[in-house]
């Protein structure tokens, strides 16, 4: 079998990817990937480049290293099923080119970058507060010794982190859900902050789903989440198991406010809220599997804690739907 190359339904030729050069001919043009491009080194699916197609269309390319063995004909089918896993809160593959051993997907470029930049690391465009992105907080004998906060007011909003926590939620529950083509649940196995991916708007979507062999469960998915509800809500990066074990003794202990982000303690309002979001974490990292909800209930759970604001975003995007 020849290699093939699929952007949004139009087909091309596919070049060597190799040395930086050009690697996927769609429609008489190409797929231009510089060495300056490189957006991540590997992970568990393989290096990611930010790429630009004719008519200035922006998306990232990733090559799946681990994939080099498998036979094009069952790749084309893998992809082909994933590009039809479509929801506002998934990151959705828009192409892929295959040559041989050469397997790369395509997806939409997101210029607001991943979670943890966006709440951990100073905007370019705020010049002016101070960069504390690299401080972390300390644990010392169950004792928490955190750094004074200063960050732009949109990584301040609670409102704002709670819809990411909500949409992050549902774009999981969906691939949990079994779906119509192929009749499987799926599981993501490796959710964390930098494949959560965020658009114009702020609004999440889930990446690196499908496309690497990993002994992942929905349980454990629904524990990874957790972990980063841990993180939205008290505004730290690292989570260790110390650090989990920390957050879940304030909130069996009623002192769960103690946790949030100084930055979410402008109205009391918000602070409630986010301790109700901590405890959601707390459910879903809890040690026995069982004693876990599922991503569904935790939907449920996370749209509970602020019923009037999620009601009238549904009722909003059903009005302008008419």
């Amino acid at each position: 079998m020849g290699g093939g190359c699929q952007v949004d339904g139009t087909g091309g030729g596919v070049r060597e990817a190799a040395n930086g050069a050009d690697v996927c001919g769609t429609g008489g043009g190409h797929v231009g990937v510089r060495g300056e491009s490189l957006l991540a080194e590997g992970g568990r699916s393989g290096p990611a480049y930010h790429a630009v197609l004719p008519g200035d269309m922006h998306l990232v390319v990733r090559v799946l290293e681990a994939a080099r063995e498998v036979d094009e004909r069952e790749a084309a089918s893998a992809f082909h099923d994933l590009a039809r896993l479509r929801h506002p809160n998934l990151l959705p593959l828009i192409g892929y080119c295959i040559a041989g051993s050469e397997k790369l997907l395509l997806y939409e470029y997101m210029e607001k970058g991943d979670l943890h930049r966006w709440l951990h690391e100073l905007p370019a465009a705020c010049p002016d507060v101070e960069d504390r992105s690299n401080e972390t907080w300390e644990i010392d004998h169950g004792e928490e010794r955190r750094p004074s906060a200063a960050a732009p007011a949109a990584v301040g909003d609670w409102p704002t982190r709670h819809r990411i926590a909500l949409g992050i939620a549902r774009g999981l529950a969906f691939l949990h859900q079994v779906w119509s083509h192929s009749r499987q649940a799926m599981v993501h196995g490796h959710l964390v902050p930098t494949n959560i991916l965020l658009d114009e708007d702020l609004e999440p979507r889930v990446a690196d789903f499908g496309v690497a062999t990993a002994a992942g469960t929905a349980e454990g998915d629904v524990y990874s989440y957790g972990v980063v509800v841990m993180e939205l809500v008290t505004g730290r990066a690292g989570w260790s198991d110390a650090e989990i074990g920390w957050a879940r003794t304030l909130v069996r202990e009623g002192r769960a406010a103690e946790a949030v982000d100084p930055r979410l303690r402008e109205w009391p309002e918000w602070e409630k809220e986010a301790v109700e979001c901590l405890r959601v974490g707390y459910l879903c990292t809890a040690e026995s599997l069982e004693k876990r909800p599922t991503m569904q209930q935790v939907v449920g759970l996370i749209k509970d804690v602020r019923p009037f604001s999620t009601a009238a975003a549904t009722s909003s995007s059903s009005s302008s739907s008419h």
